[in-house]
């Protein structure tokens, strides 16, 4: 099954991402991941930077849920049988 999660680089998505992943699904998140941005603390950055770990065999797909525009072209391309938000 594909699925989209979106903010998949959050806490809750990056977990679920790996789970999906364990069970043979296939998972896109869509998220800001504005890691290139200066960061309010290196803590938040190392904590970025273990859930993009937690990521691996997931597609990342940068992109702004509220943009109506970005999302419904993640949708599109990315045909998901479900939508994980």
């Amino acid at each position: 099954m594909r699925v989209l999660l979106v903010g998949g680089v959050g806490f809750v998505g990056a977990h679920l991402a790996r789970r999906l992943i364990a069970a043979g699904h296939q998972a896109a998140c869509f998220d800001t991941v504005e890691l290139a941005a200066p960061s309010p603390s290196q803590r938040l950055a190392a904590t970025y930077r273990r859930r993009l770990r937690l990521l691996a065999g997931a597609q990342l797909h940068q992109g702004d849920a509220s943009i109506r525009a970005e999302i419904r072209e993640a949708i599109e391309r990315l045909a998901p049988d479900c939508i994980c938000y």
